[in-house]
């Protein structure tokens, strides 16, 4: 998995992560937040979470 600079989630992206972590909305709630289906919702969500966590292990590879 690549990992780009921190800040460069889609703003999609990032309110998903928003909406879930930080607002403590539901699926459902997020996703008519968002205007989208709940599955949609959820990749945006996986794809931050999985951007975000890949991070400090990417930062630190071939550092011995």
């Amino acid at each position: 998995m690549r990992w780009d600079a921190p800040g460069t989630l889609s703003v999609s992206d990032r309110e998903a992560l928003r909406l879930r972590d930080l607002e403590g909305l539901f699926a459902e709630e997020a996703a008519r937040s968002s205007g989208i289906d709940v599955p949609a919702h959820q990749r945006r969500l996986h794809r931050a979470r999985a951007s975000e966590s890949s991070a400090p292990a990417s930062l630190l590879s071939g550092i011995e």
